[in-house]
């Protein structure tokens, strides 16, 4: 649909690719990261609000545009910057042009999500480490739900996003580290499943549970986010035998790292950070 509008814009109204995004962009409402090419320049646009994040960066001679800064990096290139909420950068072999999309009442807000979950933990989002922000989410939470008694517990994150949180948990709390759970391979998120079913089966094949690493075992579970919890599910129900894991290590503590989910309309701009990152 955007593709339609943009073209249309140029077809019909005779403008030129920036003039198009500036003609079209600021009427739609919610976020998007674009990179847009006519076959002449290379075009990246962050939605007003900065709710998705853009880097730019070079790699030699080549411009780089990618959603997070790992992905530039990671091909060896230098980062240059973030877009700016609203930004449309315009890449051509004589330089770059920066310009503004005008949307005067658009509110910063950035996607907590992003340092809790989607990014990778090498990126940086405004400037900040994604690494540090878990680490310190970690911290705050082992601060804010302590867990006491004894024998003393052991930590597991729920694989892959909630390892640094855990880190962050124990290194606060003098616990020690083990991964009690696995995830094989490459698995789809399974709170995006379409039913109840769907995602316990999803959960069962993309987290694998380590009894050798918990038993006998008093246990935290940190994870970075609470949707649908279908992780603690598999906790509970990772054995054929129902009961099993309960009688080998109990019911598990768990800790959310970033704050519960509610229901909200999608694409809905939220300012907020990072716990422990403020």
């Amino acid at each position: 649909m955007l593709t339609r509008l943009l073209l249309a814009a140029r077809t019909e109204k005779g403008l030129d690719t920036v003039a198009a995004l500036h003609a079209v962009l600021p009427a739609l409402k919610g976020a998007y990261a674009l990179t847009v090419s006519d076959g002449h320049r290379l075009y990246g646009v962050r939605d007003p609000h900065g709710f998705r994040p853009l880097a730019v960066g070079r790699r030699g001679g080549t411009w780089l545009l990618a959603s997070e800064t790992a992905a530039i990096t990671a091909v060896g290139g230098d980062v240059v910057r973030e877009l700016e909420p609203g930004e449309v950068l315009s890449i051509g072999p004589h330089g770059t042009a920066s310009s503004r999309l005008e949307v005067p009442d658009a509110k910063t807000a950035a996607c907590l999500f992003e340092y809790v979950y989607f990014a990778r933990a090498d990126s940086t989002l405004s400037g900040r480490s994604v690494y540090q922000a878990r680490f310190r989410a970690g911290q705050a939470l082992a601060d804010h739900a302590p867990v006491g008694g004894s024998p003393r517990p052991v930590v597991v994150a729920t694989p892959e996003t909630a390892r640094v949180a855990a880190d962050g948990y124990a290194e606060r709390a003098g616990l020690t580290v083990v991964q009690g759970l696995l995830r094989p391979g490459q698995a789809g998120r399974s709170f995006i499943a379409r039913d109840q079913e769907a995602r316990h089966h999803a959960v069962r094949r993309k987290l694998s549970p380590v009894p050798a690493a918990v038993a006998g075992r008093r246990v935290v579970l940190v994870d970075d986010s609470l949707v649908r919890a279908p992780p603690c599910g598999r906790w509970r129900g990772c054995s054929a035998t129902p009961g099993r894991w309960r009688s080998i290590c109990g019911w598990p503590h768990r800790r959310t790292a970033g704050p519960a989910s509610t229901a909200s309309t999608p694409g809905a701009p939220r300012n907020c950070s990072p716990p422990g990152c403020r």
